[in-house]
């Protein structure tokens, strides 16, 4: 009766991990800055293959304020053809704010990415802690 009951469940449990499919971390529990060093912040940036995903979550450690950070990445196919894609995240700014991003990109030809350039471009100012509501 067991062996009856926990063999399909095993089953299901190996073929959703072999449709898993790889990570690829480019950023694990790091600290990484824009060029002029104006954003940095510590987190991890990874690549999950089958659902296409990359995510980007950590905190915020440096920042002038509000503003885009963007974070080019290039990757190429089986084809040897170059592939380019972009995240563009909104940032209120402020001290250990939590950065939890997912994207799909539009290559899903590509595996293996590396990133690029990193950048931030400052916006308008954060508006003082007592009218923030």
């Amino acid at each position: 009766m067991w062996l009856a009951v926990t063999l399909p469940s095993l089953c299901l449990f190996a073929i959703s991990n072999a449709s898993a499919g790889p990570l690829y971390y480019l950023k694990k529990n790091e600290l990484f800055c824009d060029n002029a060093k104006l954003l940095c912040v510590r987190g991890t940036l990874r690549y999950e293959v089958n659902p296409r995903l990359f995510r980007l979550w950590g905190r915020v450690q440096t920042s002038p304020g509000r503003g885009l950070l963007r974070i080019r990445l290039n990757g190429t196919n089986r084809l040897d053809h170059l592939r380019t894609t972009m995240m563009e995240i909104q940032l209120r700014g402020t001290y250990s704010e939590i950065v939890d991003y997912k994207m799909i990109p539009d290559y899903p030809d590509v595996e293996d990415w590396e990133i690029v350039m990193i950048e931030f471009e400052p916006g308008e100012k954060s508006p003082p802690a007592e009218s923030r509501h």
